[in-house]
């Protein structure tokens, strides 16, 4: 099992840029590896949101702003 949800759920954004912040805050701000069903409990929404979790994670790793683990379970953020 991982670790339990954020305590304080962030509403879904409606639009992409603010969609792919948001991720990329929730990312920065686990303290180590979270897991695509951990950044999902960390967000609420009404829709397929969920959905737009992968593409969006694999873009920021494609900018560099995260890392998907070589097993593709854990996203990390990126030291600089």
């Amino acid at each position: 099992m991982g670790r339990p949800p954020p305590p304080c759920r962030r509403t879904w954004p409606a639009a992409l840029p603010e969609q792919i912040r948001a991720v990329a805050e929730v990312v920065a701000a686990a303290p180590a590896g979270i897991t695509l069903d951990e950044l999902a409990a960390a967000f609420t929404g009404r829709g397929a949101w969920k959905k737009r979790l992968p593409p969006i994670v694999e873009s920021l790793e494609a900018l560099g702003r995260v890392r998907i683990s070589s097993d593709g379970e854990s996203i990390g953020r990126v030291v600089s």
